[in-house]
């Protein structure tokens, strides 16, 4: 959803565009779900440089580290305001879940 510059993206999870959840390792899945991110921003004319904050849901925060990692390769300093939360489940049986929120001027 789009409002007043502000792009406002749904959590995104590792699944195909058949909506199949794929991908062995957590950073194989914290791959696919940011590239299911970059695909939204792009669509809506956006990227990851007007991202202005994102938060990451997992099931098991003992990964935080992998998937900082991978997430920081996607993006640049400075990063985004980021909360990483730990929640019991998601949907689908994922195991990441991820929102964003950008901006950009006209």
């Amino acid at each position: 959803i789009e409002a007043g510059g502000f792009l406002f993206i749904s959590g995104q999870v590792h699944a195909d565009s058949e909506g199949t959840l794929i991908g062995n390792t957590i950073e194989e899945k914290t791959h696919l779900t940011m590239k299911n991110v970059q695909n939204v921003l792009e669509q809506a004319g956006y990227s990851f440089a007007d991202v202005v904050k994102m938060e990451i849901l997992l099931t098991d925060l003992s990964h935080r580290k992998e998937v900082s990692a991978v997430y920081e390769s996607y993006l640049t300093h400075p990063f985004p305001a980021r909360a990483m939360i730990g929640v019991k489940e998601l949907p689908q049986g994922a195991d990441i879940e991820i929102t964003a929120i950008a901006y950009k001027t006209a």
